[in-house]
């Protein structure tokens, strides 16, 4: 798919009953603030963390046991897209729909994609809640 189609590629889904909150189980806040380029903002996942290497086989993705998360700084805000990157830290294969929180605690977007080969140091591009 073309990045331009990917604009704002959220899916909203309706329950039949609430889900009830309880001390594990809350809801998320959205971001109602203004975020800006040079914010440092949290991601989260459970995505690819690594290629294994093993002679006479194909490479096989290796997958975090736990979740994950890592800090980027905000670079640039899009019309409905937030662009992040950080020269150690990248999102991966596995990582799309996670939420991306900035520092008020609130969720400011949702992965949505980036470089192909995961790389760091490379853009990061999320998808905008408040879009």
């Amino acid at each position: 798919m073309p990045h331009s189609l990917r604009q704002a590629d959220i899916a909203v889904i309706t329950l039949s009953k609430p889900i009830e909150q309880s001390p594990v189980v809350e809801y998320a806040k959205l971001q109602d603030g203004i975020i800006e380029a040079g914010d440092n903002i949290t991601i989260y996942g459970w995505g690819r963390i690594n290629i294994q290497k093993i002679p006479g086989v194909s490479e096989t993705p290796l997958f975090p046991s736990r979740l994950l998360k890592a800090s980027l700084t905000l670079i640039e805000l899009k019309d409905k897209q937030l662009v992040l990157k950080d020269p150690i830290q990248s999102a991966c294969h596995g990582d799309s729909g996670g939420p991306l929180v900035s520092s008020d605690g609130k969720v400011s977007g949702i992965v949505s994609f980036g470089d192909p080969q995961c790389r760091p140091g490379h853009n990061n591009t999320y998808t905008s809640v408040s879009a």
